[in-house]
Formats: C-alpha cells, structure tokens, sequence
C-alpha cells in the first residue's frame, strides 16, 4: 500500500498534499467502496474528494477546518480504528533532493543504444535525472530473431503488432 501515496503525490489529476497545520489529508482504504467511504466521511466529520486511482478503493479525505488541537486528534483515531479502513496514511509534503547522475562505467561510450549522441536512444540520462532507478522493477527481452520485413520473409510472418 506504500504505493498509494506516490501515486497520490505524482499520479493525481488535482492537487493533493496540500494540508497545512489547520487541514489534514488522508488517503484510506475502504474495502467496500464508495458509499462506505461517504459514510466515513460522514461519521468522521471529513470531506471525502475522491478515489485516489479508480478502482482501488482507496479515497481521498480532507479534514473540515475545525479550530483545536482535539479535533484533529480524534478524526486521526476515528479514522485508524474504524473497521471500514483497512489501510490508511495521513499526508504530508515530503522534500526531495534532486540527485546528480554522473555515469562513471568506462564501457558508457560504447553503449550506443544508451546514449546515442545524434540518433534515437532510450533516453535513460532524462529518467535518472527524473528519479527513475529501476528497482523492484523486472525486465525481459523476448527477441525471435525474425525480421519480419525481409524480402525473403514478408509474405510467411504474420506480424501481431
């Protein structure tokens, strides 16, 4: 579920994140569905702003401007120990330093379809500069060894892209 919150940081179609010390967010999971999260947001005195990607159950919550420390104290324990919740986080801006990326492989040059100076390349320089690192991530490459566009072989493959 630690997922759900980078996504609400990058992903979401509006601002989020936004609380400031007067306004908490939430982002809860509830298991089922809409109408339990309104009933939530009811219950718990929260604004609900919507479902943080569609399908996941897992909804968007503002807590209305209320003046006192208890308030807010008691809309954290309201919604952490409601059986509709399943999972939930509260949010706040986090600050992240931009990393420099300097490729030190003595091989980087020879790379060609890494780093193609003037022609197509993949454009991995731009994606680490971004914070792209590939990690948890698996990657295979399925090469049959046909070119499907050579003269002796155009008229026998059958392409399905």
């Amino acid at each position: 579920m630690r997922g759900v919150l980078v996504l609400c940081l990058v992903l979401a179609h509006r601002p989020m994140c936004r609380a400031s010390q007067e306004e908490e967010e939430w982002v809860a999971c509830v298991p089922e569905g809409l109408k339990a999260a309104r009933s939530l947001a009811i219950e718990q005195d929260l604004v609900l702003l919507d479902e943080v990607i569609p399908g996941s159950r897992c909804y968007h919550f503002r807590q209305k401007r209320q003046h006192g420390r208890h308030s807010k104290r008691s809309a954290e324990k309201g919604i952490l120990s409601s059986d509709r919740v399943s999972w939930a986080e509260r949010q706040v801006p986090l600050e992240r330093k931009k990393r420099v990326v300097e490729v030190v492989d003595p091989y980087w040059k020879d790379m060609w379809y890494l780093n193609r100076p003037n022609g197509p390349h993949m454009n991995v320089e731009e994606a680490w500069k971004k914070g792209a690192t590939g990690k948890g991530v698996a990657v295979t490459i399925l090469d049959d060894g046909i070119e499907k566009d050579h003269p002796d072989l155009i008229r026998f493959v059958k392409s399905f892209f």
